[in-house]
């Protein structure tokens, strides 16, 4: 299968000018930013609140200023500390084919080729407590406030920030060992992972079991639960149920079909079960829901 199907399918900025800022607003367990990756890098800054963030390697705890970096290709989720107040993040998000010289100069080959090509391991968690760092995060807001500005010349000026940021990185990466690489169980984990989450994508509509998705990676039940939670904060049950209510969303806001068939098409078998289950996941029953939001 092909692990594509699953990776985030947002299009950051153009293929001109392949850079983005947006606001995260992240919630508790129930309402967190679930499991996915994506090809670009990305950068993201605390605003307020305070969050946990994992990837495929750790579980870091975030404070307000602090910064999370995100590899190309690798797995993260996060959920807020508090069950009442969201941790409110600025997220930037590019294509490090960006920081690309058509020249094979010294700078491509010595910096730019290593993370193009995913050799280079970025450091995660930017505490921002010491002279690196705290420059990291002023270029980093700079940087976003010249894309929300769009200024004459802002693609230009964006740029420069970019390359000021990672000569900063730059400083603080490790290279991979390749060698290391090769039968590492936790990189098989995350390959597991990423493949019975496309799975899930691709028959979330039929009457998916524990059974089922074990046997596809095989592995035992058990096994498979304790993996699954380990990397996505939720069981598979739970996250299931959650991409189905997804499905559920964007069926109630763009048809006129009826509840139950809505339902039914995205996998439930049960209209109880599925009101509980979307009321749950969003905070409104699937009637309300198209009520307060369909157009």
């Amino acid at each position: 299968m092909d692990k594509n199907i699953l990776k985030e399918i947002t299009h950051y900025g153009d293929s001109m000018f392949p850079i983005y800022s947006y606001n995260i607003n992240i919630g508790n367990k129930v309402n967190m930013l679930n499991c996915h990756w994506h090809d670009e890098i990305e950068f993201i800054l605390i605003i307020s609140g305070n969050a946990v963030f994992q990837t495929e390697s750790s579980s870091y705890e975030v404070n307000p200023g602090e910064i999370i970096i995100i590899s190309s290709g690798e797995l993260h989720s996060a959920y807020s500390l508090s069950t009442n107040d969201n941790c409110i993040c600025k997220s930037l998000v590019f294509n490090s084919e960006m920081l690309s010289s058509k020249s094979s100069d010294a700078i491509q080959i010595k910096f730019i080729n290593p993370l193009i090509n995913n050799q280079l391991i970025l450091p995660h968690h930017l505490i921002c407590n010491n002279d690196n760092e705290i420059a990291i995060r002023t270029f980093l807001k700079d940087l976003i406030t010249t894309l929300d500005s769009k200024e004459n010349n802002f693609e230009l000026i964006a740029k420069s920030y970019l390359y000021m940021i990672f000569s900063k990185v730059m400083l603080m990466v490790t290279y991979k060992d390749t060698s290391e690489l090769i039968n590492n169980n936790s990189t098989n984990k995350i390959d597991n992972i990423k493949h019975i989450l496309d799975y899930i994508h691709i028959n979330y509509n039929k009457p998916l079991t524990i059974k089922e998705l074990s046997a596809e990676l095989k592995m035992s039940e058990g096994h498979f639960c304790r993996v699954f939670k380990s990397i996505t904060f939720k069981t598979p049950v739970d996250y299931l149920n959650y991409y189905r209510t997804t499905k559920a969303q964007d069926l109630l806001l763009s048809s006129n079909k009826k509840v139950l068939e809505i339902c039914m098409d995205v996998g439930f078998n049960n209209l109880s079960y599925f009101i509980n289950v979307f009321k749950k996941n969003t905070g409104y029953t699937p009637s309300t829901f198209r009520k307060n939001f369909k157009i």
